[in-house]
């Protein structure tokens, strides 16, 4: 390369950079946005989530609080007719109470009857959480929410799943009631992979103008360099005949 086009190369080179980098601020910031986006809807829907399983659990505490109120400590009868009213309590296909003792003895799961009786209390989900033990933790701590694995009664999938609990102190007992929020983790890594697709759709996109247009400058460079470099050439030629010319004539 001759020292023109090298110093055409070198003014094009912060053209180049000057694009990458505008390039990736917009599709960085966009990332950022979109993410933001995504991270706010799974927040409202978790809220909204929550606030129907307080209403629920809410429904529940009315439906048996005529019984518990006017029942001792140790009322046998009292606490059947409990939990044959939770166990009949339903708002979905995988919406059900569930009732353990402090103990973490179940007495009340109408959709896995096989652990009605049965002590859960070191029972661990796939991510090794204590499950039960934890919801019993957090009803005696005054009730709240705990996320778990569960398997889900429609599916008999293995989903995400956020309880509410709370604790009836007179019979030691825990209460609660939980939603699956394996919709929402769906959702949110549909629209992850809908960005990531979004984003490199932007990169080709911003290639495919950027580069010609680079490309076609770099050109046109080129060639009026070398359109200049002829016109000096042929300058100069014209300039060494007409020396010659000039030299035959005083000769």
């Amino acid at each position: 390369m001759s020292f023109k086009q090298q110093v055409l190369a070198l003014a094009t080179l912060p053209l180049i950079i000057a694009i990458l980098a505008i390039t990736f601020l917009v599709t960085s910031q966009s990332r950022d946005l979109a993410q933001r986006g995504i991270t706010a809807f799974e927040q409202n829907t978790l809220k909204t989530k929550q606030q129907e399983l307080v209403n629920y659990t809410n429904m529940a505490l009315s439906a048996i609080d005529y019984i518990y109120a006017n029942a001792g400590p140790n009322d046998k009868a009292a606490q059947e007719k409990v939990k044959n009213i939770l166990a009949k309590l339903s708002y979905s296909e995988d919406g059900y109470f569930f009732v353990y003792d402090y103990q973490g003895n179940n007495l009340v799961h109408p959709k896995q009857p096989f652990r009605v009786g049965k002590n859960w209390i070191n029972l661990k989900d796939a991510d090794g959480d204590l499950v039960i033990a934890n919801l019993i933790k957090t009803a005696r701590n005054g009730g709240g929410f705990h996320s778990y694995k569960w398997e889900k009664p429609s599916s008999r999938e293995i989903a995400d799943k956020l309880s509410y609990v709370v604790a009836l102190p007179k019979w030691r007992w825990m209460l609660g009631t939980g939603l699956y929020v394996d919709d929402v983790v769906s959702q949110s890594a549909d629209a992850n992979g809908k960005l990531k697709s979004s984003i490199n759709r932007t990169f080709i996109l911003v290639a495919v103008i950027t580069l010609p247009a680079v490309i076609a400058v770099f050109l046109t460079g080129l060639l009026l360099n070398l359109r200049e470099r002829r016109m000096a050439d042929s300058k100069l030629k014209d300039l060494t005949q007409r020396i010659i010319n000039t030299q035959e004539e005083e000769r």
